[in-house]
């Protein structure tokens, strides 16, 4: 029996002797046992999820304005540096040197290579400009 139940069980017997201000005590007792435990289960969680952080902050490795996990990668360094999450990053075009955070819109060059002088470049037109 665990001291939940003890402490219910005890709440039933104080009520069924007429002991109200008895009662009214286990049953704050009780309360604050299920907010504890609340509490715990919450604990575990935060601890849970450091420790995952914990375990892959000591497999990433930053080379070329980026983490890699392996050859997991690129994650953006801004994203883990800032929040330790880790956001996987996107070529900003077909061949590209770099690649943008879809989350923080951080761009970085991953490869280490120099972007070529007939690398297509990416323009925006506005709207208007069609008509």
């Amino acid at each position: 029996m665990g001291i939940y139940d003890a402490a219910k069980d005890a709440a039933k017997i104080l009520k069924e002797a007429g002991k109200i201000e008895e009662y009214k005590t286990i049953l704050e007792l009780l309360e604050k046992l299920l907010e504890m435990q609340k509490r715990i289960v919450d604990l575990e969680k935060e601890n849970q999820n450091l420790n995952e952080k914990f375990e892959i902050k000591g497999k990433l490795e930053y080379k070329n304005n980026s983490y890699w996990n392996g050859e997991d990668g690129p994650y953006c360094s801004r994203c883990w540096e800032k929040n330790r999450e880790l956001l996987r990053i996107h070529p900003t075009f077909l061949n590209s040197n770099t690649a943008e955070c879809p989350e923080c819109k951080t761009t970085v060059n991953f490869t280490g290579r120099k972007n070529s002088p007939y690398s297509p470049k990416v323009f925006h037109t506005p709207v208007d400009s069609y008509r």
